[in-house]
């Protein structure tokens, strides 16, 4: 489960909330996101760090290079 916190940033309520449930804390950088976007880039940043991003994306590339006449080809 993934928390995306307001542009004002948590208040020490929300904070101690969290804690107590178990949240792991992390951030997006020094630049504040709108909430639609950090939704986006958080989600994944965490299927990449899973692997959830490189190994369909491979799969599908060499399935689609295997089928289409590519100039460069596929093994």
């Amino acid at each position: 489960m993934l928390a995306y916190g307001p542009e004002r940033g948590w208040t020490d309520a929300e904070k101690m909330m969290m804690q107590r449930a178990n949240f792991a804390t992390t951030h997006l950088g020094p630049q504040i996101f709108r909430t639609e976007v950090a939704v986006v880039v958080g989600s994944a940043i965490v299927a990449g760090r899973c692997g959830w991003l490189e190994d369909g994306f491979i799969q599908r590339r060499t399935r689609l290079l295997q089928q289409a006449d590519h100039p460069l080809g596929c093994s």
